[in-house]
C-alpha cells in the first residue's frame, strides 16, 4: 500500500500493524479438563464453577508466544472476588464522573402550527399527488386497530363511521362535503376536478391540490390519526396525502406516498415508512396513527396494521435518558482499546441478515475498515462534558501515528506539513480504493475519489479537539508535547499549500466544502472557520507552549485567514458554504454551519448569532439521523424547540429488528450507528450546558416543560452538578466554587 501510494520512503517509520497479528481466547478454570479443541468440561457434576478468559491481541512470532502471553495474563489475574470488586469499582467511578437524567420527554406529539392544511401537495408546491381521493379524515387521538378496520369497512363513498375525536374531514365527490360541522373549508388550487371514478365519488388530482386557510394551532397532545381513500395513478410519482408542515422541516406533520408506493408519516422530526405497499390504479384505504404517550407510530393499509415503530410495552420513564446511558455504556465497552471506536458498528456488529438480509458474517460493515474522519471524530466530542478524557487518547494516537505518512504525502505534492486522508488506514494511508488502483493521469499523493479528493480540514478539527482537551484538563505536558507539534504541522500545510491574494490572504483552492460542494469552490467554510478557531485557540495558550517559531507561524496563518464566508438573500445575511462555489450538491451536509459546530464561532453568548440562526433556518439539508449535525447546531444556537425535536427523533431511531434500544440506524452507515448515538449525547449535553470563553451557560437550549438533573464537566477542570425542576433551578454545585461567578442560569 505504501509503495502504491508513493510513500515507500517512510516505510521504516510506519510499523506494519498487521503482520503476525494474533488474536483469540484462552480459557481455563479449576475443576475443568480439556475435552477437545475449543471445549472444556467439568470433571464432576457441580453447582458452581469459575472460568478465567484471556483474549490478547498482539503481534507474536509464533502461536506459542501468544499462548504464553495469554497464560501470563491469567497468572496475573486475581481471584474472582477481587476481580469482581475491581470491575465494580471501575464502573462505579465511571458512572459517577457525569450523568444526565431527563424527566418529561416521554410523549411525542405533532408540533402545533398555523400553516394551512394541504391535501395533495407540500408547502413548496412539490410532491403533488396524481390520482383520485375520496375521503380524508383527521382525528386528535390515536384510533384503535378496531376503529381503523371500521373506517376501512366503510367504503370510499360512505361517511367515516368514527366521529369521536374527528377535528377535520371531507368527502370528495361532485362537491366537497365537510364532515365536521363548522370544520375548515377547502380551497381548490389548480387542476382538481370533482365527480366520480366509476361509481365512487372522488376528486381527480392532476397537478392541483386542496388547502384550508391558515388555522389556529390544532391540539394533538392526545394523539393523531389520518385516514384516507386514495387511488394513485402509478408507482413512481408518490405525493402528499395530507400535509401540515414546512417542506423539509420538523414543525408539523404529514402523511404521504414516498418513495413511490411506500406509505410514510412524519411527525415533528420523526419519520417512519413502510415500503412498497400501495397498489397504483386501485382504491386503497390508508391510515396512520400516533400515540403521544408511548411514542408508537402505526401505519395501516386496507384496515390492517402493516407497520409499527416503537414499543407500546416500553414503559421507560425517559427514552432520552435511556438512550444517553446506553450509548455511554457502549462507549465504555469499546472506547478503551488501542484504536478509536469504529463508527460503523463499533464492537456491536451482528450478522447483516438480521438487519437488511445481506449474506455476510458479523465482521462485515458498510464502508469497510478505514477510519473516516468525519465519522470517527463524532464519538469523541461528548467525552469532554462526560469527563471521559482518558478515552480520547485512542483518537489522538491514531492520527499521531499517521503523521509520518501524512507528511510524506504532502511532500510529494510539493508542500510541507501534514494532512490526513478523509478515509485513513490504521497506518496513515488512504484506502487503496479511494486512492485509486489505476493511477494513470493522476497526480501523486492525490486521491482519485472525487467525493473526498480536496477535503483538507481533518487536521484543523483534530487540533481544535486537542485544544478542547487541554482547555478542559489543563494538561500542560499534553499541550507542549502533543498539541503544539500537531498544530504546527497542520498549519504549515496551509502555509505552503495555497497561494495568497494581493492582501496576503490565503486562496484555499482547489478545495471542497466537505463532500457537498466540490466544483469551483474557493475558501470553503470548514477550512476558514477551522483556521479562525484553531489559530485563536493556539495564540491564547500560555507562551510556554509552542516555540517562538511555532507561534510566529500560528500568527502568520491567523493574519492570512480569509473572512468567514457570508451571503445575503431577501435582505438577510447568513453564513455561506464558501466564498465561491457552484451550487451543485454531491452530498447532504450543511458546510456553512461548520462555523457553529464543530468550530463554535457562533452560539449562545457570542456576537452575530443572527447570521448563524438564519443559516440554520435556510439550510438545504435538514436531518436528524446518523452523522448529520442539525442537533448540535440547534442546541449551540439556543434553539430549544429544534433541539428538542432532534433529540426526540434520535432517541426513537433504534432498528425495529432488535430488542436492545441502542441499535441505532443503520442510517447512512451501519448498525449500531455510533455517530447517531454519539451525536445524541452531544446534543443533550449542549442543551444542558455550553461554554463561551470563561462563561458557562446552563440550560441554554432546554425545553421549559422538561426537568433534568445533571453532572457535567466544563473547561478549567470545572464540574457542574444541578437539578432543574418545574422551570426553576432547584440546586447547583460548582467545583471549584471560584467558578460559580462564571455560571449563567437561564434568564440571566
Amino acid at each position: 500500500t505504501l509503495k502504491h501510494q508513493g510513500l515507500e520512503a517512510i516505510a521504516s517509520q510506519v510499523p506494519d500493524p498487521y503482520i503476525s497479528r494474533t488474536f483469540g481466547g484462552y480459557m481455563m478454570g479449576p475443576g475443568f479438563e480439556k475435552e477437545s479443541k475449543g471445549e472444556l468440561r467439568t470433571l464432576t457434576s457441580t453447582f458452581r464453577f469459575e472460568l478465567a478468559i484471556a483474549t490478547p491481541c498482539a503481534q507474536t512470532a509464533t502461536s506459542g508466544e501468544w499462548i504464553a502471553q495469554a497464560k501470563a495474563a491469567l497468572d496475573r489475574s486475581s481471584d474472582s472476588d477481587t476481580a469482581a470488586k475491581r470491575t465494580a469499582r471501575w464502573w462505579r467511578d465511571y458512572w459517577n464522573r457525569s450523568w444526565i437524567f431527563v424527566d418529561g420527554d416521554r410523549g411525542v406529539s405533532a408540533p402545533p402550527n398555523t400553516f394551512p392544511l394541504r391535501i395533495g401537495v407540500d408547502s413548496e408546491g412539490h410532491s403533488r399527488f396524481a390520482g383520485y381521493m375520496s375521503r380524508v379524515s383527521i382525528y386528535d387521538r390515536a384510533l384503535t386497530a378496531k376503529e381503523i378496520a371500521a373506517l376501512a369497512d366503510a367504503r370510499a363513498a360512505e361517511p367515516a363511521p368514527i366521529k369521536d375525536g374527528m377535528i377535520a374531514g371531507w368527502r370528495l365527490g361532485k362537491a366537497i362535503v365537510n364532515a365536521v360541522q363548522g370544520g375548515p373549508p377547502l380551497n381548490v388550487n389548480g387542476d382538481v376536478t370533482f365527480g366520480t371514478d366509476g361509481r365512487i365519488p372522488a376528486a381527480r388530482f392532476a397537478g392541483g391540490w386542496l388547502s384550508t386557510a391558515d388555522n389556529p394551532p390544532l391540539d394533538f397532545s392526545k394523539g393523531l390519526t389520518i385516514e384516507a381513500w386514495i387511488k394513485p395513478d402509478d408507482a413512481q410519482t408518490g405525493g402528499r396525502i395530507v400535509d401540515k408542515m414546512t417542506a423539509g422541516g420538523d414543525d408539523g406533520f404529514l402523511f404521504d406516498l414516498y418513495p413511490g408506493t411506500a406509505l410514510r408519516q412524519i411527525v415533528g422530526a420523526q419519520t417512519y415508512a413502510v415500503q412498497n405497499v400501495v397498489k397504483p390504479g386501485f382504491w386503497n384505504h390508508v391510515a396512520m396513527t400516533l400515540d403521544p404517550v408511548s411514542g408508537v407510530r402505526m401505519i395501516y393499509l386496507k384496515g390492517e396494521l402493516i407497520g409499527q415503530s416503537g414499543d407500546a410495552g416500553n414503559t421507560t420513564p425517559s427514552r432520552v435518558t435511556q438512550a444517553y446511558i446506553l450509548q455511554r455504556w457502549m462507549a465504555a465497552c469499546a472506547g478503551r482499546g488501542d484504536y478509536p471506536m469504529k463508527f460503523n458498528g463499533s464492537i456491536f456488529t451482528v450478522e447483516p441478515k438480521y438487519t437488511d438480509g445481506r449474506p455476510f458474517n458479523a465482521d462485515w460493515r458498510a464502508w469497510g475498515d478505514c477510519f473516516w474522519w468525519q465519522n470517527t471524530r463524532l464519538p469523541y466530542y461528548p467525552m469532554l462534558a462526560r469527563g471521559d478524557f482518558d478515552m480520547m487518547h485512542p483518537l489522538f494516537r491514531l492520527y499521531e501515528r499517521g503523521v509520518a505518512a501524512g507528511k510524506e504525502r504532502v511532500r510529494i505534492t510539493g508542500a510541507q506539513g501534514v494532512q490526513f486522508p478523509e478515509t485513513m488506514t490504521i497506518f496513515g494511508s488512504y484506502g487503496n480504493a479511494d486512492y485509486g488502483w489505476d493511477r494513470n493521469g493522476q497526480d501523486p499523493g492525490v486521491a482519485a475519489n472525487g467525493m473526498i479528493r480536496h477535503i483538507w480540514q481533518q487536521g484543523l478539527e483534530l487540533t481544535r479537539l486537542m485544544l478542547d482537551y487541554y482547555e478542559y484538563t489543563g494538561d500542560t505536558d499534553f499541550a507542549k508535547t502533543r498539541l503544539a507539534p500537531m498544530a504546527t504541522d497542520v498549519l504549515r500545510f496551509y502555509d505552503t499549500k495555497f497561494k495568497r491574494d494581493a492582501n496576503g490572504k490565503l486562496l484555499i483552492e482547489p478545495t471542497q466544502a466537505v463532500e457537498t460542494y466540490a466544483i469551483d469552490v474557493l475558501n470553503d467554510m470548514p477550512d476558514v472557520a477551522g483556521l479562525v478557531a484553531v489559530t485563536a485557540g493556539l495564540l491564547a495558550l500560555p507562551n510556554s507552549i509552542g516555540s517562538t517559531e511555532d507561534r510566529a507561524l500560528w500568527k502568520r496563518i491567523q493574519d492570512a485567514t480569509p473572512a468567514i464566508p457570508m451571503q445575503e438573500k431577501g435582505g438577510k445575511r447568513f453564513l455561506a458554504p464558501a466564498e465561491k462555489f457552484a451550487p451543485r450538491l454531491q452530498n447532504c451536509e450543511n458546510p456553512e454551519l461548520y462555523a457553529v459546530f464543530p468550530f463554535h464561532l457562533y452560539g449562545v453568548g457570542m456576537p452575530d448569532i443572527e447570521a448563524a440562526v438564519e443559516a440554520y433556518k435556510v439550510r438545504l439539508n435538514p436531518s436528524h439521523v446518523g452523522w448529520t449535525q442539525d442537533g448540535m447546531d440547534a442546541a449551540t444556537l439556543g434553539l430549544a424547540d429544534q433541539a428538542k425535536a432532534d433529540i426526540l427523533a434520535k432517541s426513537q431511531n433504534s432498528h425495529p429488528n432488535f430488542r436492545f434500544p441502542a441499535m441505532w440506524g443503520p442510517n447512512f452507515d451501519w448498525l449500531p450507528d455510533q455517530d447517531h448515538g454519539s451525536n445524541l449525547m452531544t446534543v443533550l449535553q449542549y442543551m444542558v450546558m455550553q461554554s463561551s470563553g470563561d462563561t458557562i451557560y446552563l440550560l441554554p437550549a432546554w425545553p421549559k416543560e422538561w426537568n433534568v438533573s445533571f453532572k457535567l464537566h466544563a473547561p478549567k477542570n470545572t464540574v457542574i452538578e444541578g437539578v432543574y425542576h418545574d422551570g426553576k433551578m432547584q440546586s447547583l454545585v460548582v467545583t471549584p466554587e471560584s467558578r460559580r461567578k462564571d455560571v449563567r442560569l437561564p434568564g440571566e
